[in-house]
């Protein structure tokens, strides 16, 4: 028969193997939390330049309407880069389809319309031949344009 160590009880070892558990995982949380991802190696350096001066002309709290050259890239992207705020994709089919989803408009009024459906204060182009009124043009650079609605 098996001795009992004083002071020893089911109750009083659970609360350590949960420190165990934690003192394991916390610091592979923290790694994992910290590490910044890389760079895609098909994303234009040029993306992230315009992205880091849209973010300083948008607020934070503000909703964009992103679109342009290589359309997923650009609004996952610019999700991404643009956080806190709200990055919007224009949907150029039903949510519902599984590829081709995100696009980039035909013409500004395809994009003003689908921006004030959308709720959306900005409207950033990268790479488009869409030419927006210039009196709302706040950014233009690297290939990208920032336009801000009118309220």
């Amino acid at each position: 028969m098996k001795m009992a160590r004083p002071g020893a009880s089911p109750q009083s070892t659970a609360p350590r193997l949960l420190l165990l558990a934690a003192l394991l995982t916390v610091p592979w949380g923290l790694f994992t939390a910290l590490h910044t991802a890389p760079i895609p190696p098909n994303t234009p350096p040029e993306l992230d330049r315009f992205l880091s001066d849209v973010a300083a002309v948008a607020p934070p709290r503000a909703r964009l309407l992103v679109a342009g050259g290589l359309p997923a890239l650009a609004f996952y992207r610019a999700t991404y880069r643009l956080y806190p705020r709200t990055v919007v994709g224009y949907l150029v089919r039903p949510y519902t389809d599984v590829d081709g989803w995100v696009g980039v408009p035909d013409t500004w009024a395809a994009a003003a319309r689908y921006a004030r459906a959308a709720g959306v204060r900005y409207v950033a182009l990268w790479e488009s031949s869409v030419v927006p009124p210039p009196a709302r043009v706040r950014l233009r650079k690297d290939g990208g344009v920032l336009v801000e609605m009118s309220r």
